[in-house]
């Protein structure tokens, strides 16, 4: 149903370029379609000429019935007589002014439409650029963020395995030092990173190779001593003082120093008692 926007557009489109639709015509039918929306678009309704006249202000009724028989002519309204003064109309569309509209829209939609698929597209693109752009820097901050995460994991479950890793690349000297952090542990004594990075010193005054500190802590698993001590040469004592309950589980021979450090009962007293023997 068409509406009273459009109705009225369809006929001043008309009006603007029909030459036979003069000013009267247009307020004659302005009136009876302000009437007929008034009566919410009555298929018929009554008018009479004088009331058309005093709304249209114009000069005499002669003029209006004119005007509305070029209305009917033009296919604008219909009329028929209803008693001595009253008209009833009816508001009409021509085929002309359909065909008009049929035409003016699809040319509309002609020029509208690809503006709007190029745009609708132009946006899509942009829309799925962006997307995979802030999708792509998405996956690379998580990927930093979980390799951080493992980094930072790893550090904090296995700090001594980083100590560890940072001081040597030697394998068999890698093998040794991870062997002692286990036997400390299964001896209850597990070391912490400040402890290690003071055996690590140690053991760089100790050993002048790789090979030759490897040794020294692999002795140290050995005797599962808590310390790291020079290589015993040429089956010598590591020092004075060394007494059957110096004596490493194995037999190899300890000195006060390390039985001291290693909490054997009985440290220390090596020395008095060979005083008192000599």
């Amino acid at each position: 149903m068409l509406t009273l926007i459009d109705r009225f557009r369809m006929f001043a489109r008309a009006a603007s370029v029909d030459d036979r639709i003069g000013s009267t015509e247009i307020a004659v039918y302005t009136m009876l379609l302000s009437i007929d929306n008034d009566l919410l678009f009555q298929e018929w309704f009554g008018c009479s000429d004088r009331r058309l006249q005093d709304m249209t202000q114009v000069g005499s009724v002669h003029t209006i019935t004119k005007a509305k028989n070029r209305l009917k002519q033009l296919g604008w309204v219909d009329f028929k007589a209803s008693g001595k003064k009253t008209t009833l109309y009816k508001l009409t569309i021509p085929s002309s002014a359909t065909e008009c509209a049929t035409e003016c829209a699809t040319e509309c939609a002609a020029e509208i439409l690809p503006t709007a698929t190029d745009t609708a597209t132009e946006c899509a693109t942009d829309t799925a650029t962006d997307t995979a752009i802030d999708t792509a820097a998405l996956r690379r901050q998580d990927k930093t963020a979980r390799q951080d995460k493992t980094k930072k994991k790893i550090q904090k479950e296995k700090p001594l395995d980083v100590l560890i890793a940072d001081y040597t690349q030697d394998s068999e000297l890698l093998d040794a030092l991870r062997g002692f952090v286990e036997m400390r542990k299964e001896k209850k004594a597990p070391l912490t990173e400040h402890a290690l990075s003071l055996l690590l010193k140690r053991l760089d005054g100790l050993g002048h190779s790789d090979a030759e500190k490897a040794e020294i802590v692999n002795q140290s698993v050995i005797n599962s001593w808590k310390g790291f001590f020079a290589l015993k040469k040429g089956g010598g004592r590591y020092g004075t003082g060394i007494r059957k309950g110096d004596m490493a589980g194995d037999g190899a021979e300890k000195s006060v120093y390390a039985a001291y450090f290693d909490g054997d009962a009985g440290a220390g007293r090596g020395d008095s008692s060979q005083s008192s023997s000599a």
